[in-house]
């Protein structure tokens, strides 16, 4: 599953989502989530421009 929303992702797909620059935060913002009890994120998303250009096919 993709740390920055709820797409099931391919392992092609989560190598290359590793390499983006938000992964981290991304990261970090589930895992607080689940801390807080919040089962449920939806994770920080992607901007439309980010999912336009990206060369994978989402």
């Amino acid at each position: 599953m993709s740390m920055f929303d709820v797409s099931l992702i391919c392992m092609d797909c989560l190598a290359a989502e590793k390499e983006h620059p938000d992964y981290d935060r991304a990261c970090t913002a589930e895992l607080e989530e689940l801390q807080r009890g919040n089962r449920n994120f939806k994770g920080i998303g992607y901007s439309t421009s980010e999912i336009a250009n990206d060369p994978i096919d989402w």
